[in-house]
């Protein structure tokens, strides 16, 4: 009876006062060795703790050191000797990430080894702490695998998209690597938010309600960057190519972008059209798919010239000429009777439509010159006006004549039949 009392006597005392929680012994730590020193079982289970997280993050900084170490001395050199320079882009690139990840996945490790067995790890800081470390390991494989898109985008845009004459994969990769970046953090905050049992189809629904809203709101703007898109993809034209649209606007593209595209125009003066209105018109590509170009000139001579002798002299002009081409072969074509002359047209080509101008200027020149030699008239429009007796009442005559026709003053009259004029 003396031993029962006292054992409830100890046990009273070693209760905790009313409104206390009961705190649960701590546990000895599990996973890891039981070492025979005195002094480490000394320690006890809090003391053991303590000793094994101080080693767990000296084996974490060693881990992360030799990682490091790996990637720089044995992983970078062979990369550097491999006939590509793809994998060396992508080490570096990675490295950083790689040893944020090492140094995630380690912290996780050691955090849910020490904390087994404490009361801590089922308080609501040990579940954020918890949920802390289980969002940095998520956003350093976010951060890797960007990393890794990001090492290939760079790739392209040096090794490949520099040795193409297209323009199209220099705008259309970096908006992938954008587009994959956000799709990426995406991810990476959708699995954050359901690890913390955040429902996301609410945000997900106000997602899609607001970009629902923001395309109704720019839908000019999203109508020109996916005729932008189309521009590039289909490429009806590239940078520098000399254009023709419908209104007559002649001039050479400056820049494709996603939104607009510019042309310099012989005035020295940059016209900037949406995309969407120029996608959707029609366009003559005067340098594409070569840069040879057709000039086509009307000549007009008088009435009684002869045509044989007009076209040979237009064919030795063009033969003469070191900027028109042999092939195809110079043309010299009769094609109208005119209103007031012969129309004859002359058809050559030249090797670049920059010379075209140059060309006609010193064509035009020389034809002058010929035709003044050889005495072929260039006319100028003209009509010959004839003016007749008209019978008028006589209330309505001027200065009546004597057959009773009206005479208008100053009017070129036709001969009289008696010869005289009338």
């Amino acid at each position: 009876m003396a031993e029962a009392a006292q054992t409830l006597a100890s046990a009273a005392q070693s209760a905790p006062p009313p409104g206390e929680p009961v705190r649960k012994a701590l546990e000895p730590l599990t996973g890891v060795p039981n070492l025979p020193w005195q002094w480490y079982q000394d320690l006890g289970p809090a003391g053991q703790r303590w000793f094994w997280a101080l080693v767990g993050v000296a084996a974490l900084l060693l881990a992360v050191w030799l990682v490091s170490l790996l990637w720089k001395r044995v992983l970078l050199p062979i990369s550097r000797r491999t006939s590509t320079k793809l994998d060396g882009i992508v080490l570096e690139h990675t490295r950083r990430p790689a040893l944020a990840l090492a140094g995630a996945c380690g912290l996780n490790a050691l955090y849910h080894m020490l904390i087994n067995g404490v009361p801590f790890a089922e308080s609501p800081t040990g579940a954020i702490v918890e949920g802390a470390l289980y969002s940095l390991a998520v956003l350093a494989v976010a951060v890797g695998v960007y990393a890794v898109i990001a090492a290939v985008s760079d790739w392209y845009l040096t090794e490949i998209a520099a040795k193409t004459e297209s323009p199209m994969d220099d705008k259309l990769v970096p908006l992938f690597r954008r587009i994959a970046k956000i799709v990426v953090l995406f991810i990476a905050a959708t699995v954050v938010l359901g690890h913390f049992e955040v429902k996301i189809t609410a945000l997900l629904g106000a997602a899609g309600v607001a970009s629902l809203a923001v395309a109704l709101a720019a839908q000019e703007t999203v109508a020109n960057m996916i005729a932008g898109f189309t521009i590039l993809v289909d490429r009806p034209f590239r940078i520098g190519d000399r254009i023709q649209l419908a209104d007559g606007l002649v001039g050479d593209v400056h820049e494709i972008g996603l939104r607009s595209t510019k042309i310099m125009t012989f005035d020295h003066t940059l016209v900037i059209l949406p995309n969407k209105e120029i996608s959707g018109a029609r366009i003559v590509n005067i340098s594409y798919p070569n840069p040879r170009y057709a000039i086509r000139r009307d000549y007009t001579v008088a009435y009684g010239t002869d045509p044989a002798k007009v076209k040979s002299v237009l064919l030795a002009i063009v033969a003469a000429h070191p900027k028109a081409l042999k092939d195809p072969e110079p043309g010299v074509f009769f094609t109208e009777f005119g209103d007031s002359a012969l129309v004859f047209k002359l058809v050559c080509h030249v090797a670049d439509y920059r010379d075209a101008f140059p060309t006609i200027d010193e064509i035009n020149m020389e034809v002058n010159r010929r035709f003044a030699e050889e005495g072929i008239e260039i006319p100028f429009p003209q009509r010959d006006i004839h003016i007749r007796d008209v019978k008028l009442p006589a209330e309505l005559t001027i200065g009546a004549g004597p057959s009773g026709a009206a005479r208008m003053p100053g009017a070129v009259c036709d001969a009289a039949p008696d010869g005289r004029r009338s």
